[in-house]
């Protein structure tokens, strides 16, 4: 008798909506959070081109 309320209270546990909330809401924080890796890995390699551009430019325009 026991055993079954405990395994009927862990099944009730498991399957609880603030259980399920609170996985949804790791999995909403890992995808803002590499989200906002890739934004930033972008922006800095954006950065870096642009600062680069100019030495480009003069490159070209010597080889011409």
């Amino acid at each position: 008798m026991a055993e079954a309320y405990v395994e009927h209270f862990c099944k009730a546990f498991s399957y609880h909506p603030i259980r399920q909330q609170v996985k949804r809401l790791q999995v909403i924080a890992l995808y803002l959070y590499l989200s906002l890796a890739v934004v930033i890995t972008l922006a800095m390699r954006w950065v870096s081109l642009r600062s680069n551009q100019p030495t480009v430019v003069a490159r070209l325009q010597a080889c011409v």
